[in-house]
């Protein structure tokens, strides 16, 4: 029975984290980027996968 519990708060929660997902897109996700990580480290990763493709 616990095993049961556990499985519908973890589709509870799975179901919560895709409905936030579908209100996001890529543009939103590059804005956050830039919010929360430091500028270096967005530049080198952009450096990275330019010349890495």
């Amino acid at each position: 029975p616990s095993s049961c519990t556990i499985n519908l708060v973890m589709l509870s929660a799975e179901e919560k984290m895709r409905d936030f997902l579908r209100g996001k897109n890529l543009s939103w996700l590059n804005e956050e980027l830039d919010r929360v990580l430091p500028k270096q480290i967005r530049e080198n990763t952009r450096k990275y996968f330019s010349s890495n493709l």
